[in-house]
């Protein structure tokens, strides 16, 4: 038995091409690869789908050894084995949202009869498909009966008060109160007293003992449960472990006085404080915190488990997130360490964080892993879709495959899940995740490669076999290679320009807005990361949700195309920031689901930081926005921000430019019809228009002198920067109905003298359903002449407009003139 210190380095030898001197014939690929109809049935295998070419501790369980410098899963009989698993493999399915019918039941009632029949077909698939382990979340019929081995679940149970703020997500009990230990207790005894049979099951592969517990907090960030334990009431055991861990770190009031940069008169003030400010010695101390409550956790989670079964495997709770704190403590009170990590498989490439995320975990934890997979489809007819087709899900579970199982730090990988659920659902994010659909037909093009690469998993894992398959039609380009084509391309790295992404035009692009609650974005020329400007968000005074501040552009200049990495990035700094702050652009894509990119959120008080995240888009899509964004109270300054592409080196930033991919008409070319637009060039004065003051102090008249091609214009004269100054001119337009098939076209003439904001036209239309939408030109900001403002736009169904505005967002002043809405007429 090698030593598992050597692992990082045997792990560098494999992904070199040096294989460890296993002793294992060259007959060894015809073994492992080959079609096999069962374990069982094989002489190269024992009952449990070990193999028996290379043996371990025979101890009657499932267990983990280090053989060879890799670790193994060893099986009850003696023989190495990893597991390649499936999550969910039940007939109950899940249950539709507002039907609560569960679609995959009904289809294997009524195509089998029983829950036994189907769970015999539903095993057979399993292992002609060479899986060898039903995951969590699966019928007890397919535990005991499916000749496989199995996962089972201990749910964490919710009886134990909750730290977590009402109102707020999750569930994370006070683990330091005696009902925690005593709820944990009762619901394992309860467990084993109805299922006597898992304590002497020798098909068992282990137990997840919770299924992803709230490590995030109230306010879902790192350190954040801390916070919760912070705001217990000073009778709580949580509160009062806290106050002793100040008092053993610190030793006396002073210490800690002179490492936060408070004045408290003794440890007794603590009682009362249900608030810390975020500091970089304050945020350590609740992460050193948050290690305490995860060992206790995960202590009697362990310690309870061992006094019922003390043989089986225990494989972790599932964090998801990767705090270092919670994963060292994990490690201690786990034989495998189990966590998701789907993203480390971005469908058809591996992630580049793969080497340091597996890094990361096994230096902390020491243990072998058992990660997840899930890869979904576009092709299905379910939102959300990775692959392009079934046959490239295929393809990327047989690459990741060969990834993970080739490292020697890991014993197995689960897929997630065996059906595809409702469109609606639990998860509003449902998508083709399943081996089979709906009716409980197999998706052929998937299977048949993932059974393949499932048969030569002990190939890669004892290092004999480095054969990966290549995609078809790949979405985009590798580095130094266009897929499929076998060509050379050299890459380059691209930065696509963001419209005033800077600020140094002030706000010209950008609405300052307050989401929710009274939080206020301005432009500040005296805290900037770089030239003269930047955006500055107040948040507040209300916590969390209740207070989100704003600066977005909606349908931004730019492009993403699928299949190329993109780095958004930007400097932020933040004063006493309570929840979060981050940059984000949202969008939908052409499968009907949304997508969201954003950078890691920050807290607390820092100076100017740079923020990043990379991604890659996987099919077409459009943008709604791209978003600054302050989440709760305090202060936010944002500076400098940035997007960049890796592309062929024959691209310019042009080609992910709006402009490149829809040219704005030249409304000159176009035959129109106009609406009826009273007074559409002010010479009335302010007839027919309503003059308001919306928000704040701007005023709104009619100017004299001060027409585009006449004498007169409305004038909006803005009184402070943002949001807190909003003036208009509206008129109301009920009698002009929409039409879905037709195009209209909105335009004005916008004259504008220091806008620090914003001056637009819009619409307002009222669908006949009910719903309403905006439509508004592009923002003219800062000084400009006289600029034709306009918008193409075509609604989604039967509609009619509401009103007309002229509107002023922000300081400076604004004139506008010869506004019209016209009908476009096809030629």
């Amino acid at each position: 038995m090698g030593s598992v210190r050597n692992l990082h380095k045997t792990y560098k030898m494999f992904s070199k091409g040096i294989r460890p001197g296993i002793g294992v014939a060259v007959i060894l690929m015809g073994i492992l690869t080959g079609p096999f109809p069962a374990f069982s049935e094989l002489s190269h295998f024992d009952k449990f789908g070990g193999w028996k070419g290379l043996q371990g501790t025979k101890t009657g369980a499932f267990h983990v050894e280090a053989i060879h410098d890799r670790w193994w899963i060893v099986t009850p009989a003696g023989n190495v084995f990893w597991s390649t698993g499936v999550y969910c493999v039940r007939m109950s399915g899940i249950p539709e949202t507002g039907t609560n019918r569960r679609p995959y039941q009904e289809a294997a009632i009524n195509k089998y009869g029983s829950e036994r029949e189907w769970a015999r077909v539903a095993s057979l698939r399993l292992k002609e498909w060479g899986f060898n382990t039903v995951g969590d979340w699966s019928s007890g019929i397919m535990g005991r009966q499916s000749g496989l081995a199995y996962v089972a679940g201990i749910d964490l149970p919710r009886t134990a008060p909750n730290v977590i703020a009402k109102g707020a997500y999750g569930y994370f009990p006070d683990v330091f109160d005696p009902a925690f230990q005593q709820s944990v207790y009762g619901a394992m005894e309860t467990r084993f007293k109805s299922q006597a049979y898992l304590i002497d099951d020798p098909w068992l592969l282990g137990y997840f003992l919770a299924d992803e517990p709230s490590w995030y907090g109230s306010k879902q960030r790192h350190g954040a449960l801390t916070d919760d334990f912070i705001a217990l009431p000073a009778d709580r055991n949580g509160k009062q472990i806290w106050v002793q861990f100040l008092k053993t770190k610190y030793k006396d009031i002073a210490g800690l006085n002179a490492a936060w940069g408070t004045g408290y008169q003794g440890f007794d003030d603590l009682w009362a404080v249900t608030k810390i400010e975020d500091t970089d010695p304050t945020i350590e101390d609740k992460k050193a915190f948050l290690k305490v409550i995860a060992l206790q956790f995960s202590r009697v989670l362990f310690t309870t488990l061992r006094q019922f079964d003390p043989n089986h495997m225990v494989l972790g709770t599932r964090p998801t997130r990767e705090y270092p704190e919670v994963i060292e403590a994990i490690g201690e009170y786990t034989d495998v360490f189990g966590m998701g990590l789907y993203g480390l498989n971005k469908g058809y490439e591996i992630s580049e964080k793969y080497e340091s995320t597996i890094n990361e975990l096994y230096s902390r934890t020491g243990k072998p892993l058992l990660l997840g997979m899930l890869i979904t489809g576009q092709d299905a007819g379910l939102p959300y879709g990775m692959m392009k087709t079934q046959r490239d899900r295929g393809v990327s579970y047989w690459r990741y495959l060969a990834k993970v199982a080739s490292d020697p730090r890991v014993v197995g990988v689960h897929w997630f899940q065996h059906f595809d659920p409702p469109r609606k659902c639990y998860d509003e994010k449902a998508a083709n995740w399943g081996l089979v659909n709906e009716q409980d037909e197999p998706y052929e093009d998937a299977v048949s490669l993932i059974a393949q690469a499932n048969h030569m998993v002990y190939a890669y894992a004892l290092g004999v076999s480095n054969f990966k398959p290549e995609f078809d039609n790949p979405l985009g380009f590798k580095k130094g290679k266009l897929s499929g084509e076998g060509k050379a391309v050299n890459i380059k790295t691209i930065r696509i320009p963001i419209n005033n992404g800077d600020f140094e035009a002030r706000g010209q692009g950008w609405k300052l807005q307050a989401w929710k609650g009274g939080s206020k974005a301005e432009v500040d020329s005296v805290q900037k990361h770089g030239g003269k400007n930047a955006l500055k968000i107040i948040g507040g005074p209300q916590e969390g949700w209740d207070a989100v501040g704003v600066a977005v552009q909606y349908s931004p200049n730019f492009v993403l195309k699928p299949g190329l990495n993109y780095k958004l990035s930007g400097w932020i700094k933040a004063e006493g920031v309570a929840d979060f702050a981050f940059i984000k652009i949202a969008g939908k894509q052409n499968s009907g689901g949304d997508y969201d990119y954003h950078t890691e959120n920050t807290y607390g008080t820092h100076d100017w930081k740079r923020f990043e995240t990379e991604f890659t888009p996987l099919e077409d899509n459009s943008i709604k926005y791209l978003v600054l964004q302050l989440v709760g109270r305090g202060v936010v300054w944002f500076d400098d921000v940035q997007l960049e592409v890796a592309a062929p080196e024959n691209s310019s930033y042009k080609d992910f430019l709006v402009s490149q991919k829809e040219e704005a008409p030249d409304i000159r070319m176009l035959r129109t019809r106009p609406l009826p637009v009273s007074n559409s060039g002010f010479e009335q004065g302010d007839k027919d228009w309503g003059l308001q003051p919306w928000k704040g102090k701007p005023r709104v008249g009619v100017a004299w002198l001060k027409g585009h091609n006449s004498t007169r214009a409305l004038e909006i004269k803005g009184a402070a920067d943002g949001w807190d100054s909003v003036g208009a001119g509206v008129q109301a337009l009920g009698a002009i109905m929409f039409d879905p098939d037709k195009e209209y076209l909105l335009k004005g003439w916008i004259k504008t003298a220091n806008v620090s904001d914003a001056a637009f036209l819009r619409v307002k239309v009222k669908y006949d359903n009910g719903q309403e939408e905006y439509f508004e030109t592009g923002p003219v900001s800062a000084t400009s002449d006289w600029t034709q403002a306009q918008k193409v736009f075509r609604l989604k169904g039967k509609g009619t407009a509401d009103y007309l505005a002229c509107q002023l967002v922000g300081s400076g002043t604004a004139w506008f003139d010869d506004v019209s809405l016209e009908e476009i007429i096809p030629r």
